[in-house]
């Protein structure tokens, strides 16, 4: 596992430092911009789209799928490599949103009369949270992606979100009225520790179950 990541790793490394660099001088303008570091969350939820897109492309432009199954590497191992890629890629940035949140805690007061520091857990909360839910995305995605290939499989992934999508609002526009979101509002606010650990759980098992889909779909395809 250690060699198919160090391999993964070695060929985004440099196009992910990049994009981490344009995150931090967008993220400084909207902490300046809006006074507050709240807007760390989105480079939290860019990254994992980011990372996915990064290997996508590198599949298709320089044919680095078909490298990797040259490689002596088991399929499991390619599959599961992608999965604990996009994961510790994810996590690194938490941790580095969290950092950069902080230090506009510290910076941010003292630059701008009006900025309005966030808690430490509110932050981190946010964070993952944040990484969290577009990690799901990821998960759903990715089966469509080992089934069908890239570009089909943006395609077709694109077409059941936009349908899962439409049926959910239809369906919770007939159950939720605008008391009973109040309520919701309320009991995230007032339970705000298990919703960060029930978000993380859903996208951890999310992303058990795509793996698996993942690891079924590749061990029967024909390279």
């Amino acid at each position: 596992m250690k060699a198919i990541l160090q391999t993964e790793f070695t060929y985004v490394w440099s196009t992910l430092l990049a994009a981490l660099g344009a995150f931090v001088i967008v993220y400084a303008f909207l902490c300046w911009s809006l006074q507050t570091p709240a807007m760390v969350s989105m480079l939290c939820a860019m990254e994992p789209l980011l990372i996915m897109f990064t290997f996508m492309n590198a599949d298709m432009a320089n044919g680095w799928g078909r490298y990797r199954a040259a490689l002596p590497f088991s399929r499991r191992d390619i599959v599961v490599g992608r999965y604990a890629a996009i994961l510790l890629f994810a996590a690194a940035t938490i941790a580095a949103a969290f950092v950069l949140g902080m230090a506009g805690n510290v910076i941010g007061p003292a630059a701008i009369a009006e900025f309005e520091p966030m808690p430490a857990f509110e932050l981190a909360a946010t964070c993952i949270c944040s990484t969290a839910v577009v990690l799901v995305l990821v998960a759903c995605m990715q089966p469509f992606l080992v089934k069908f290939g890239n570009a089909k499989g943006v395609r077709y992934a694109t077409l059941a979100f936009l349908l899962v999508i439409g049926l959910g609002i239809a369906a919770l526009s007939q159950v939720l009225d605008a008391p009973m979101m109040y309520e919701v509002a309320d009991w995230i606010e007032a339970n705000a520790g298990l919703m960060v650990v029930g978000i993380a759980a859903i996208s951890a098992l999310a992303l058990a179950a795509s793996c698996a889909i993942s690891l079924r779909i590749y061990s029967r395809k024909d390279l």
